[in-house]
């Protein structure tokens, strides 16, 4: 099978009255929210886009803290450092940011023979050979732990090396980018953020096509002969080749008849195609909580370096940071950490661009300690009070 023969499904031809044949992208072709996968790989710029946000993601720091906020030991962190066989900390963070940009949803799967031990091993789930088939469908809602105990009992059929596996649920941990059942029977799914780029995805692909056809026809020129049939010569055989050993080039038609030379691309800065890149470009931006400070495809020039590390440190704490806990609490939650006082915490305070905010924080929480110490010797609080209070504001302060 060729290449055509793989993508015709995707096209939609048409043939001009003069016969010319033409092909377009159908609007299935970036197909469902499963098959997204695919074009992350694809478009150049989703795949900028995704690979910034997946390797900021999996760089977070995690830790397990008791509810005093104290750093503790435990083989749930230390399984999340070494998820499994073939991935390290960093892989399997980052390929899970990645389905879940690309599907809208990540489901982990833990091999944890026993729940009051940490995983055995932790995998992410290809969504598109995962099948939850009827498995989403309820017919009422669940409240009772009997209730519960049913749902997780029932599987999703899973595709690894061409052989089917029941999963069943209970050892399935769901993620999502943006929130869950936001369309029908969609419990344990979410939609993609590309759904609402598929045009402008669609835009950019042409747009690098039309370049890439404009910058070969750049080369060419159209010529139609204007002179008469009883034209006199005016060239002779010695003067073209004389004309042509001057100008060192023997790929000048030299001619006598009268030719009117037309450049098949006049000015390809009229087409406006960076412009209108750089605009597409911008809106996929806008849909991953970007903007151009963190990512600048405009024509006219790069972001400050102050605005950049502005944008960079504000993407970090607005979006990949809240991303971090939804995933933090998720893990807590299913391995019920919480009922024993224990959280997972996921930091980016240690990388180099955040040390100028972590610096800022340590000041505050200076002034906040400085405040309570005056109000201990003022008999405002008492000391054991002022010490939660300092607590929790470290915590809230991240450090």
């Amino acid at each position: 099978m060729g290449i055509f023969d793989r993508f015709k499904q995707f096209l939609s031809v048409e043939r001009s009255k003069d016969g010319v044949w033409s092909y377009w992208l159908k609007e299935s072709a970036f197909g469902s929210n499963i098959d997204y996968l695919h074009w992350t790989h694809k478009n150049p710029v989703l795949q900028t886009i995704i690979s910034l946000r997946c390797k900021l993601y999996a760089q977070m720091q995690i830790t397990a803290v008791n509810e005093k906020g104290e750093a503790v030991d435990s083989d749930f962190v230390k399984r999340l450092m070494n998820p499994n066989y073939f991935q390290s900390k960093h892989d399997f963070f980052y390929q899970q940011m990645w389905f879940m940009s690309a599907a809208g949803y990540n489901n982990t799967y833990q091999l944890r023979p026993y729940t009051n031990e940490a995983p055995k091993a932790l995998y992410n789930l290809i969504p598109s050979k995962t099948d939850f088939k009827e498995v989403l469908k309820l017919s009422n809602f669940l409240s009772t732990q009997q209730e519960i105990n049913a749902f997780e009992k029932k599987t999703v059929e899973y595709t690894l090396d061409r052989q089917k596996y029941n999963l069943p649920l209970r050892d399935i941990i769901p993620f999502y980018d943006l929130a869950n059942a936001l369309q029908v029977d969609s419990w344990c799914k979410a939609p993609s953020r590309i759904d609402g780029i598929r045009e402008v995805l669609m835009n950019i692909e042409e747009n690098i096509k039309s370049k890439n056809i404009n910058l070969k026809m750049s080369q060419k020129y159209l010529a139609s002969n204007k002179s008469s049939a009883d034209g006199q010569p005016q060239i002779q055989p010695t003067d073209r080749s004389d004309i042509e050993e001057k100008l060192g080039r023997n790929d000048l038609h030299v001619t006598n008849a009268n030719v009117d030379v037309t450049h098949l691309v006049k000015d390809l800065k009229n087409l406006t195609l960076d412009a209108m890149f750089g605009q597409d470009a911008l809106s996929c931006l806008l849909a991953f909580e970007m903007n151009r400070d963190i990512l600048n495809y405009s024509p006219n020039g790069a972001s400050t370096y102050d605005n950049a590390n502005a944008g960079l440190i504000g993407y970090i704490q607005n979006s990949i940071q809240p991303d971090a806990d939804n995933t933090m609490n998720s893990f807590t939650n299913s391995w019920k950490l919480n009922e024993k006082g224990i959280k997972l915490v996921a930091s980016y305070n240690h990388l180099p661009i955040m040390q100028t905010l972590v610096k800022d924080k340590i000041a505050t929480l200076g002034s906040y300690s400085s405040m309570l110490n005056t109000n201990v010797s003022s008999g405002i609080i008492s000391p054991a009070d002022a010490t939660k209070e300092y607590q929790k504001i470290k915590l809230d302060l991240g450090l």
